[in-house]
């Protein structure tokens, strides 16, 4: 018989053979010795193979425990798709959050695909066709349809993987994202109605700056009105009236009582005199009145500015850069508290870009608005200056609009700062108006800028908008 090959050589080491006994029994108690040890040793190995076995099982239990744990804390599973059988297999935790029976078959792809959103689904199709075609990850977040006919939104991630046949598997997680989706979708509404509320906010101010203004205009064309009714009611006119009384009482005598009567003689003589008179009101009429005319066409062309705010903004048009700041302009604040600041254009050439016009305006009142407050509010001042500049940047295709001024400053760590929502330094600001115009900036492709040297050294805001022709 073939005897194992470590019982052969413990009998080569006691001088024994299998194919007769050996005349010393020792030697055959020493070799059964050895081969009991050998059984002891063979029952402890396997004792704690059996041990190591089973406490490894638990750990994998317990781990496996943990891990549906975390995948359900999660919201997500594994899942993985045999293109070759067309089969998709899904973790326990993916039936839950799919909201599938456990005993039900496993889904082929057409049926999973049934499942998710008709709008979506060619899209994912494609996702998944190149992540065979090409070997690569792919990943998409979809919306599907539960049994109960609820939808729910997932993120689907997936892993081209060979087995030992070089057959691609897909596999990948998949992870229950509706709540995410639903807070993103409440963010952005918000967002939404919180740039709107900022918006109408901004409107108001520019709506209360333009009564501000058409109230500065009507007190102003009130004193020429009060001027000239002063002037028609100066006695000489008075004067004048009663002379034409009598010489309209006098009219068919005429000739006679202007040259023989004594009252009548004075009449012509008083009318040469009274000519100066007339003549200086007369120029004073003309002028006033001429004030008047422009003053009111002052305040028709500052409601037409605010009526163009008051439209929707959103729509592209062609527009004058020197049109639009005047306009701006005129719709920031022009009280007495302002008139000491000095205007100062710089620009050479009157561009014409296409560009949101309601957005565009908006942003040049508030920032102008806030440039006349910030040198009202600069104390002992010899020059307050408002600079306005447009920058042409060929190369990068842009256009710089700069509202400068050189009054209180900005605070270095503010700069940062001043277009949250909220922050102000202003007593009765409301921290909207940077913000909704930083925000209209990159509504429009561009963005606002902020520099200043510091408290008492001015600051410079710097609207950057993409250079649109009308010809492009």
């Amino acid at each position: 018989m073939e005897l194992h090959p470590l019982l052969v050589r413990q009998l080569n080491r006691l001088g024994l053979t299998s194919d007769k006994l050996h005349s010393e029994p020792k030697k055959w108690l020493e070799l059964i010795e050895k081969v009991s040890k050998a059984y002891v040793e063979a029952d402890q190995e396997r004792y704690l193979i059996e041990r190591s076995m089973d406490l490894s099982s638990r750990e994998l239990l317990e781990l496996n425990k943990k891990l549906e744990t975390a995948q359900q804390t999660a919201g997500l599973g594994y899942w993985s798709y045999d293109k070759s059988t067309e089969k998709i297999t899904l973790s326990k935790g993916l039936y839950t959050i799919f909201g599938l029976k456990h005993d039900e078959p496993l889904l082929t792809f057409e049926e999973f695909m049934q499942l998710v959103d008709g709008k979506q689904r060619s899209r994912f199709r494609e996702l998944i066709e190149k992540a065979f075609s090409e070997e690569i990850d792919c990943e998409d977040e979809i919306q599907m349809q539960r049994p109960d006919g609820e939808y729910g939104w997932y993120y689907i991630y997936g892993r081209p993987l060979k087995d030992k046949t070089k057959k691609v598997i897909l596999t990948g997680i998949a992870m229950d994202i509706t709540g995410r989706r639903k807070a993103e979708e409440e963010v952005a509404l918000l967002n939404q109605q919180l740039i709107t509320t900022a918006r109408q906010i901004g409107m108001a101010d520019v709506a209360s700056t333009t009564l501000h203004n058409v109230g500065n205009i009507l007190s102003s064309a009130s004193v020429s009105a009060e001027l000239l009714q002063e002037y028609i009611e100066q006695p000489h006119f008075k004067k004048l009236f009663s002379i034409m009384d009598i010489l309209k009482e006098h009219l068919p005598t005429l000739s006679d009582f202007l040259t023989q009567d004594h009252q009548g003689k004075l009449i012509p003589q008083y009318l040469v005199s009274l000519n100066e008179y007339l003549r200086k009101d007369n120029e004073i009429f003309v002028g006033e009145i001429s004030l008047l005319r422009q003053k009111i066409q002052h305040i028709k062309d500052i409601i037409g500015t605010q009526d163009t705010l008051t439209r929707a903004g959103g729509m592209t048009e062609k527009v004058s850069l020197t049109d639009i700041i005047n306009k701006a302009l005129q719709l920031s604040e022009n009280s007495p508290k302002f008139k000491d600041i000095e205007i100062k254009k710089e620009y050479e050439e009157d561009l014409i870009i296409i560009v949101d016009k309601t957005k565009l305006l908006q942003i040049l009142v508030n920032l102008i608005q806030n440039a006349k407050e910030s040198l009202a509010t600069k104390e002992q001042s010899n020059l307050k200056l408002l600079q306005l500049i447009i920058r042409k940047d060929e190369p990068l295709n842009k256009i710089e609009i700069i509202v400068e001024d050189n009054g209180v400053g900005i605070l270095k760590e503010n700069l940062t700062k001043i277009f949250s929502l909220g922050f102000t330094t202003k007593d009765s600001g409301h921290g909207l108006g940077l913000h909704s115009s930083a925000i209209a900036a990159q509504e429009m492709g561009g963005s606002l800028l902020a520099e200043s040297k510091g408290i008492g050294k001015g600051a410079g805001f710097t609207l950057v908008l993409p250079y649109i022709a009308p010809n492009a």
